[in-house]
């Protein structure tokens, strides 16, 4: 469970060329951003707040798909991974395919074709990496198979 905080703010605001004090408090969990409506002084409607805790939630690979499991010789396997950035945008992933040995077309996306290299089992690696740095790693294991 996150650790969690209160943030207390008074916010000033200046609407329809009044001065208007609005008070609120805020729960945070360190890592979220939200959006919090804060109702203006005139009752009139609500306004969005951004609030950033400024601590950087890493990626979280939330599944995978192999097909086929075993790759023969001239073949390839279809692989896709799901990952999501609790803090950002997902279409802002970044992602690199790496292995001791074989080839990824494409090897800078969720989805990639893999060619074995070299009989035995190989576990390939999948990282994800958000906007400000943080990388996440996921490890995928196939089999590749002389026939």
């Amino acid at each position: 469970m996150p650790h969690r905080r209160s943030l207390h703010r008074t916010m000033n605001a200046l609407r329809n060329a009044a001065l208007a004090s609005v008070a609120f408090v805020l729960l945070l969990a360190c890592g979220d951003a939200d959006h919090v409506r804060v109702p203006p002084a005139d009752d009139a409607g609500s306004e969005a707040v951004q609030v950033n805790s400024g601590v950087n939630v890493c990626p979280r690979f939330s599944g995978s798909l192999v097909m086929p499991q075993r790759i023969g010789p001239n073949e390839s396997s279809n692989i896709a991974v799901r990952a999501t950035d609790p803090d950002a945008p997902d279409s802002l992933l970044i992602f690199a395919w790496s292995a001791a040995s074989g080839t990824f077309t494409p090897a800078d996306k969720a989805a990639t074709k893999y060619r074995c290299g070299e009989i035995g089992t190989e576990s390939l690696t999948v990282t994800a990496t958000d906007q400000r740095g943080c990388v996440s790693t996921l490890q995928i294991d196939v089999e590749c198979v002389a026939n």
